[in-house]
């Protein structure tokens, strides 16, 4: 009833109804209820996807098609704005287009319709309200596409495509847009591959990319960079050799000398840790982890005082680093600075409520007080 209204207001000869939904929490048989439905009423749909969580059905009286000419215009015309969510040619848009009206009524083929008589979902939906639906969906979706020649796209349109579907959190589909990007010829996708890779915690895929990069461009410093973190936050022990290249390629290169100055540290050569992350903060001041690995350094040779001085620093340059703040409040409970240390790890934990080290704090901070479990 809600699309009839809908359809009764548009525009004569071509007016168009956009209707959202999600792919999350919804059994497929719900999806083909909500298409079904929207079909009854539209005589023309197409089904468009901007992440693998949002879907918006567009529906008319008069065929959808796409006028090239005017697209581009409309396009030039807003592109400043869309480029703020990284919507970067018309590729990105026109591939977004995941079914046609013959498609439509293919996957919907028998589907309850939900009407104000027989609101189904009503009382259907609530049953997959705490289950994963999303890769279900959008593959049963994937699988109602009709075979076509693919539109024709560049390199380029694939990474700008894979930089849009990253600022919709739409990371596998990301990474495929790179892949292809990568694949075509551009010679930028692998930096944002790798970061997927990385943030996923993916590090045998983040370290296999970069190994190839640097197979093709042994001195890519880029490359090199990147890798010298995957292997860090890995606990690699590549990770000296991979600084080692860096730093012979660009001796004063901050990641390089950073890592070099945690390898330093970690073997308990303070003082030469402590050179280097001077070193690296006389050309770059804001270098958080940098300045973070100096006050622990300087904590570690007894210099309680120029330890403080830079954790504040590091707090004051990086107000929204909870890692800052749980380095802080261990170095205050450390110096028997309890309440402290208490404040640092909430400002921690209410930075990132999953962070276990911020709770751990705490409960070491109540257990310090002689009241555990008090947080």
């Amino acid at each position: 009833e809600f699309f009839a209204e809908a359809r009764s207001r548009l525009a004569p000869g071509g007016g168009i109804h956009c209707q959202w939904f999600h792919s999350y929490n919804m059994s497929t048989e719900d999806v083909k209820t909500v298409i079904a439905t929207f079909r009854a009423e539209f005589p023309h749909a197409t089904l468009w996807t901007l992440n693998q969580y949002d879907l918006f059905l567009l529906g008319s009286d008069s065929p959808i098609t796409i006028d090239e000419p005017q697209f581009e215009k409309n396009f030039e015309r807003v592109a400043r704005d869309l480029a703020e969510i990284k919507i970067q040619d018309t590729y990105s848009i026109r591939s977004s287009m995941l079914l046609g009206d013959a498609e439509l009524d293919r996957f919907a083929a028998g589907a309850v319709l939900n009407t104000d008589d027989s609101p189904v979902l009503e009382f259907r939906a609530p049953r997959a309200i705490h289950e994963n639906t999303t890769e279900a969906n959008i593959a049963a979706l994937s699988a109602a596409q009709r075979a076509s020649s693919p539109e024709t796209a560049t390199a380029e349109n694939h990474r700008h495509k894979a930089e849009m579907l990253v600022a919709a959190e739409n990371f596998g589909g990301a990474a495929k847009e790179f892949q292809m990007a990568m694949e075509s010829g551009d010679s930028e996708a692998w930096k944002g591959l790798a970061a997927i890779y990385s943030s996923e915690g993916d590090t045998k895929r983040a370290i296999e990319l970069l190994d190839g990069v640097l197979r093709r461009d042994e001195r890519n410093v880029e490359a090199l960079e990147k890798m010298a973190d995957v292997l860090a936050n890995a606990g690699s022990p590549r990770l000296s050799e991979v600084t080692d290249r860096l730093l012979t390629i660009a001796p004063d290169n901050p990641t390089g000398l950073y890592h070099l100055g945690t390898i330093r540290f970690s073997a308990g050569r303070f003082d030469e840790a402590i050179q280097i992350a001077k070193r690296v903060l006389e050309r770059d001041p804001k270098n958080t982890r940098t300045r973070s690995l100096l006050a622990v350094a300087y904590d570690k040779t007894f210099q309680p005082d120029l330890a403080d001085a830079e954790f504040r620093r590091t707090i004051e340059q990086a107000p929204d680093d909870y890692v800052s703040y749980n380095n802080y409040g261990i170095f205050l409970l450390n110096r028997n600075r309890p309440d402290e240390a208490r404040d640092q790890f909430r400002r921690a934990i209410k930075l990132n409520p999953t962070n276990v080290q911020g709770f751990a704090g705490l409960e070491e901070v109540a257990n310090r007080r002689g009241r555990p479990g008090v947080r």
